[in-house]
C-alpha cells in the first residue's frame, strides 16, 4: 500500500519522462480524484496553470492511474471519458484482483 504523497511523486516522475526544456508539465492537484483503488491525477502546462491562456495548453495529456495497493501506474486515455477508462480497473477492484507488484510500474509504452 502507498500513500497519496508517494503516488504523486511517482506520478511527477513519470511527467519528467514527457518534459521537454520549454514545457514544464505540473500535477493539477485540486483535480486528483482519490478512489477506494487509487488516485487519478490530472496535469497541465505550468504557463496554462498560471495564465489560462488557450495557447499553453497540450494535446494528449491522458490522466494517470496509480493504484493503491501496488504502486502501479496506468495511463488512461483522452478519446472517451474518465470514467470509461476507470471502469476495468474499478471491476477489478471489486472482484478483489489487484496489480500485482512484480509487474512493470507502468501500462504506459513510455514508462
Amino acid at each position: 500500500m502507498i500513500t497519496e504523497a508517494e503516488a504523486k511523486a511517482l506520478v511527477a516522475q513519470y511527467l519528467e519522462t514527457l518534459d521537454r526544456p520549454d514545457l514544464n508539465l505540473v500535477i493539477l492537484e485540486e483535480q486528483t480524484l482519490d478512489l477506494p483503488y487509487g488516485w487519478v491525477f490530472f496535469y497541465t502546462t505550468e504557463l496554462f496553470q498560471q495564465t489560462r491562456n488557450p495557447r499553453f495548453l497540450i494535446g494528449g495529456n491522458a490522466p494517470v492511474l496509480v493504484e493503491k495497493g501496488s504502486g502501479i501506474l496506468h495511463v488512461l486515455g483522452t478519446a472517451s471519458s474518465v470514467s470509461a477508462y476507470l471502469a476495468p480497473h474499478e471491476r477489478r477492484w471489486r472482484e478483489g484482483v489487484s496489480g500485482d507488484a512484480s509487474e512493470a510500474r507502468s501500462s504506459h509504452p513510455r514508462g
